[in-house]
């Protein structure tokens, strides 16, 4: 689900809000939804393309089922510029986020706590726990999740595998260098023709690898930060072993001149790489962009010896959240039941192709026709995945780590040296407010 408009449409919109200011005593009494006319509320969301379509979906379909609210959408993917407005006092009722960024937005005073309409309302009773988790802030929801966090799984291409000698995908971390080894291809000049890692995109490997092996980037109590953690140790000398091995340069270069991300040309939707790491919306890229392709989907590896920890990575979800400056809040918490609820949940996940946070929609047999459902749910169901690390500062300590990932990954510092100094790095962003 995944998201962009014009300066032009933001320009509009803060002009308006400046003119409805100045006539404000003028219009008090529609404002307030007497006499009939509907009270506004601003919903600015990420999502553009497909996805946009969907919510706009979602919101006519609210505007129709009462008339005290009237909801405009409109999209804004650059969430810089939509914090900015918000800042500023000039943003919606109503936004979205991904859920590692709760923590830094709540601890600035950008998110409205919901705990009180929450409980008036009886209103999270049906949401799977997990989700809940990953939307709380020093003991308070500042947010409500529209998936149920099944974050990523490991595809994995049929044709390749079984050429490489394997019927069936690998399940543990020593059967996936395994694979991932035997699975490369190489022409006649040592180029490579097809991926056999889960290198890309490498965004998604290293912090789901940890968690996948049983990890943790962050101590027990929640007063350390544990980067060097034996997990993303050895999550990150798989992929730097397997990178020297065929050749940092010619990684680089296939991963460079085999397609965009989730385009057309993606290497994997091509066919052209063995095993990957990615979320539900790749079904739907697949059906659409190569419906032939033989491929499946199957658990992240787990460390050799413990199949207790199958299902795990990382948790994360869109999560839509109210402003603490919102000028409707009652409207925009009316409109987030709705979305948020059987009717509007099921809609949206079944046109953008997730795992629905309402557990009560899993048995649903149009939700159940979702592609993929059945193997993400079986993920979300063994409780096996973590979230990251929620604190203020939580944003840089995730740049923190890409840079140092990607250091290690590329044999420019070993695991044990880039985590190490990572840690040292990151030593007093507990402490940051």
């Amino acid at each position: 689900m995944f998201k962009k408009t014009t300066a032009l449409i933001i320009s509009f919109l803060l002009v308006t809000t400046m003119f409805v200011g100045c006539g404000e005593k003028e219009t008090e009494t529609t404002s307030k939804g007497e006499k009939g006319a509907p009270q506004e509320v601003k919903f600015w969301y990420l999502w553009s393309g497909e996805d946009a379509k969907t919510l706009e979906k979602i919101i006519a379909n609210y505007n129709n089922s009462q008339d005290r609210y009237l909801v405009k959408g409109l999209s804004q993917p650059d969430e810089q510029k939509l914090i900015t407005s918000i800042s500023s006092g000039t943003g919606p009722d109503i936004s979205d986020t991904f859920s590692n960024k709760i923590a830094s937005y709540a601890s600035k005073g950008i998110l409205q706590p919901l705990d009180d309409y929450i409980k008036k309302d009886n209103y999270i009773e049906d949401f799977v726990p997990a989700t809940i988790d990953t939307v709380k802030y020093d003991g308070k929801i500042y947010g409500l999740p529209a998936g149920a966090g099944e974050g990523l799984m490991m595809f994995y291409n049929k044709k390749l595998l079984k050429e490489a000698g394997f019927n069936e995908p690998p399940k543990t971390d020593k059967e996936l260098m395994d694979v991932a080894t035997k699975a490369t291809k190489l022409d006649k000049d040592g180029n490579m023709e097809a991926l056999g890692f889960p290198d890309f995109p490498f965004v998604y490997y290293a912090t789901n690898m940890t968690f996948a092996l049983g990890g943790d980037l962050i101590s027990e109590d929640g007063k350390e930060l544990t980067p060097d953690n034996e997990a993303t140790i050895k999550a990150l000398h798989m992929i730097a072993d397997y990178r020297k091995k065929f050749g940092i340069e010619k990684i680089d270069k296939f991963n460079a001149s085999n397609g965009a991300y989730v385009a057309p040309t993606d290497c994997f939707i091509t066919g052209h790489q063995a095993l990957r790491f990615d979320g539900m919306w790749l079904v739907g890229l697949i059906n659409k962009y190569n419906p032939d392709l033989e491929y499946g989907i199957a658990m992240l590896p787990y460390p050799e010896g413990h199949p207790e920890l199958a299902g795990g990575g990382e948790a994360s979800s869109s999560v839509l959240y109210i402003p603490s400056n919102a000028k409707n809040k009652e409207g925009a918490w009316d409109f987030l039941k709705y979305i948020e609820g059987t009717e509007g949940m099921k809609l949206w996940a079944k046109e953008s192709g997730f795992i629905p946070a309402r557990k009560s929609l899993w048995t649903d047999p149009e939700i159940e026709k979702i592609p993929g459902f059945k193997q993400f749910s079986e993920k979300v169901a063994k409780n096996n995945t973590k979230v990251f690390p929620s604190f203020p500062a939580q944003a840089e300590y995730s740049t923190q780590l890409a840079t140092y990932y990607e250091l290690a990954a590329n044999s420019k510092l070993t695991p044990e040296e880039a985590m190490k100094e990572c840690k040292e790095k990151c030593k007093d962003l507990l402490n940051q407010k």
